[in-house]
């Protein structure tokens, strides 16, 4: 089933999938709900899986009411999802963009998130010099020249060439296919200053963060690095490094899969 659901200006599209408690699946920039599809596929088995796309990205509008896309109006939009559909708590999983988003709402409702599953993601651009310079740069191309121009190059940062060709031709297929505009403005959010780290010490759920051992865009230092900052005297997050780049989502399903089913069979 697929729903529009209105949020701050955003027709946001919402994907709802089988039966079970609840799981929210939330991607990157430049992608959509089908990157999640075989996870979906795998988990709906169990679960009542939602994926959501974030404003200008597959299905969901940009807002009209909005001036641009931030960190917080994301946190909003997934919370208000979670809300509108009556969901009282949820496992979240949440790839890169999505990871980070993930992690911002479980530090600001720990008792609305029964486990965190973080998938290549990392930290704020906004204090990061470099990050932020190549950010900004991939923010003013997507205005200026559309996607198409460099589609193939971003398939090739994101996905290593020796990975199976579906995944690779899935992923160009999503990102070539979504709005500059919505494009720009993720590049902006992810680097603005609206975009703070949460507080992970106040990340009280199971949490799983999963790297990909050729990830150039969050590589295996920052799975670490994560891994500490969520470690508290009471729980230590579980970690995966798949032999992937950044798309482990769609480059090892199966790898992907059982990670997040090691520690399913954990939760109460």
């Amino acid at each position: 089933m697929s729903i529009i659901i209105p949020i701050a200006g955003v027709d946001v599209f919402v994907e709802i999938d089988g039966d079970g408690p609840h799981m929210i699946m939330t991607h990157g920039l430049g992608a959509s709900t089908n990157v999640f599809y075989p996870l979906m596929e795998i988990f709906s088995k169990t679960h009542t899986v939602v994926r959501i796309d974030w404003p200008g990205h597959g299905h969901s509008s940009l807002s009209n009411t909005v001036e641009k896309v931030t960190m917080p109006l994301l946190v909003t939009i997934l919370e208000s999802v979670m809300n509108h559909l009556t969901i009282s708590t949820a496992i979240l999983v949440g790839h890169s963009a999505g990871g980070i988003v993930s992690m911002m709402v479980a530090a600001r409702n720990p008792d609305r998130v029964d486990a965190l599953f973080v998938l290549g993601a990392g930290r704020t651009r906004a204090v990061d010099r470099l990050s932020k310079s190549f950010t900004q740069q991939l923010s003013r191309a997507a205005r200026s020249k559309g996607l198409h121009w460099h589609v193939d190059e971003r398939v090739d940062y994101n996905i290593p060439s020796g990975t199976v060709g579906l995944s690779r031709a899935l992923l160009r297929a999503i990102t070539s296919r979504t709005d500059p505009e919505g494009y720009a403005q993720m590049c902006d959010a992810l680097c603005d200053d609206t975009h703070v780290d949460p507080d992970y010490s106040s990340i009280i759920c199971p949490v799983c963060v999963i790297g990909g051992l050729e990830d150039n865009i969050s590589p295996v230092h920052v799975t670490d690095e994560l891994v500490e900052l969520m470690t508290t005297s009471v729980k230590t997050p579980s970690r995966y490094v798949l032999n992937t780049g950044h798309m482990m989502i769609i480059e090892d399903v199966n790898g992907t899969a059982l990670a997040i089913d090691d520690v399913l069979k954990q939760l109460p």
